[in-house]
C-alpha cells in the first residue's frame, strides 16, 4: 500500500517533532521526494509542513532574500 502525501507528514511530524527554541542551524528541514517529482517538507522549528510541487520549490522557499544564502540546511529521507 502506498503512502499518501498527509500520511507521509504526520510520519515525518511524529519522527523529528518540534524544535521550538533550538539554534535554527542545528535543525534541518526535512525533505522526503515523491516518485512523482513532488515534495513532502517538514520543519520542526516552525512545526509545520506540506507538499511541494518538487523538491527545488522547497529549497527556494528557504532562500534569504537580502543576501541570497540558505541560512538552514536540510535532510533527505
Amino acid at each position: 500500500m502506498k503512502e499518501t502525501p498527509e500520511e507521509i507528514l504526520e510520519e515525518l511530524k511524529k519522527t523529528y517533532g518540534t524544535a521550538e527554541g533550538v539554534n535554527p542551524l542545528a535543525v534541518p528541514v526535512i525533505i522526503r521526494p515523491l516518485p512523482d517529482g513532488r515534495a513532502v517538507y517538514y520543519d520542526p522549528l516552525k512545526g509545520e509542513g506540506g507538499v511541494a510541487s518538487s523538491r527545488k520549490e522547497v529549497e527556494e522557499a528557504y532562500r534569504c532574500p537580502y543576501c541570497g544564502a540558505w541560512h538552514v540546511y536540510f535532510k533527505y529521507v
